[in-house]
C-alpha cells in the first residue's frame, strides 16, 4: 500500500495564514514526499485571511481540503477534533509554524509498512543513549507535531479521555499512555523530520490564544501552564513508577520549570489558592520534590532563605 493510501495529514491552524502558507508549500513542494497525501485544514475559526490562502491551494491541488470550526475551540479542542476525524489508517497532526526536513522521509515510510502503533518524527529533547527510555519518549511526544499515530489507537475510551482533558493542553496523550499501558513500544526514528517551530523565532503561543475575555474562562483553563497539565494527565499512566519518571523528566528542562525554587514558590502559590491545581501536580512529584517543597515552606514560614 502506498504512503498516499496509508496516511492522512491534518494541519490545525489558527490565525497564522503567513506560517500555513509556509506549510502548506514545504507539503505540496514537488519535492516533498507526502506531498499526494490526503491533507485537511483545520480551522479553528480563524479571522485572518487564512480561508483565502487555503483557498488558492486547493485551486492547485485536489489532495487539499479545508474545514472550519464554527468557533475557536483552543488548541486542545482543535487537536481533539483532528484525532476524531482522522480517516486512514494512519494520522499525522501538525501545527501551522513548526518546521520539516524529509531527507530522512523513507524511515518513516518503513515505520508506516511494518504497522508501528506510534511513530516519534522528533528528536530535540531526546538525550542520546536515552532514546528508548518511555519516560523521554513521552515527553517528546507532547509536541503534537511529533508523532503520526495509527488510527487503531483512537477509540471509545481513548477519545472520552482526550475530550475529558482537554483543559490539561494534552488530549493528543491520552492514546499514547494507552499504548504504553499495554506494553506496545513506541517507534523512534533515527533521524529528525519535525522541529518545533517556537525554537526558531518568537510568537504569539499562549495557550488562550483567541480568547477574547480571559476572565471568562473556565479557571482550569485560564490558569493553566504546561507542567500542571501534564502532571494532570499523567495518573493515567498504570505504572506508578513511571509516572514519577515522566514529572522528573519534565522537570529536568529549563523551558518547562527553571528551578526548583520556581517549582517550590508555583507550589505555594497553588497551596494558598487553589488546592484543587496543587493536588494535581503534587502526588506525581519524585519524593525529594516533595521533600524540598516542605523544607522550602518552613524556611518561608521561619523568614529563613
Amino acid at each position: 500500500m502506498s504512503i498516499k493510501e496509508k496516511l492522512q495529514v491534518i494541519l490545525i491552524t489558527y490565525n497564522r495564514a503567513k506560517y500555513a502558507k509556509r506549510t502548506l508549500e514545504v507539503f505540496l513542494a514537488p519535492t516533498s514526499p507526502v506531498k499526494d497525501c490526503n491533507l485537511l485544514i483545520l480551522d479553528n475559526n480563524s479571522t485572518d485571511n487564512t480561508a483565502q490562502i487555503v483557498n488558492e491551494f486547493q485551486q492547485k491541488y485536489k489532495n487539499v481540503s479545508y474545514q472550519k470550526n464554527r468557533y475557536n475551540l483552543g488548541i486542545s479542542g482543535n487537536i481533539a477534533r483532528a484525532m476524531e476525524l482522522a480517516s486512514q489508517e494512519y494520522v499525522w497532526i501538525i501545527g501551522d509554524d513548526d518546521v520539516y526536513d524529509f531527507t530522512h522521509w523513507h524511515e518513516a515510510e518503513e515505520a508506516m509498512q511494518r504497522g508501528e502503533k506510534m511513530i516519534c518524527l522528533a528528536n530535540y529533547v531526546l538525550p542520546k543513549n536515552h532514546e528508548h527510555e518511555i519516560p523521554y519518549q513521552l515527553f517528546q511526544l507532547t509536541f503534537i507535531t511529533g508523532g503520526i499515530y495509527h488510527t487503531s489507537l483512537f477509540n471509545d475510551i481513548t477519545m472520552r479521555n482526550a475530550y475529558d482533558n482537554l483543559y490539561t493542553l494534552f488530549p493528543h496523550m491520552l492514546p499514547i499512555f494507552a499504548l504504553v499501558n499495554e506494553g506496545t513500544p513506541i517507534c523512534v526514528l533515527p533521524h529528525a523530520i519535525a522541529d518545533n517551530g517556537l525554537r526558531n523565532e518568537p510568537k504569539d503561543s499562549s495557550f488562550t490564544r483567541g480568547a477574547k475575555d480571559l476572565s471568562a474562562l473556565s479557571p482550569r483553563t485560564r490558569d493553566m501552564i504546561w507542567i500542571l497539565g501534564y502532571a494532570s494527565v499523567l495518573p493515567v499512566l498504570k505504572n506508578k513508577k513511571l509516572q514519577f519518571n515522566c514529572i522528573e523528566v519534565a522537570l529536568s528542562h529549563t523551558d518547562i520549570m527553571p528551578s526548583d525554587r520556581n517549582l517550590y514558590e508555583y507550589l505555594r502559590g497553588l497551596w494558598k489558592h487553589n488546592r484543587n491545581f496543587f493536588y494535581d501536580l503534587y502526588p506525581v512529584l519524585p519524593n525529594e520534590k516533595k521533600r524540598g517543597f516542605w523544607i522550602f515552606m518552613i524556611k518561608r514560614k521561619l523568614h529563613l532563605h
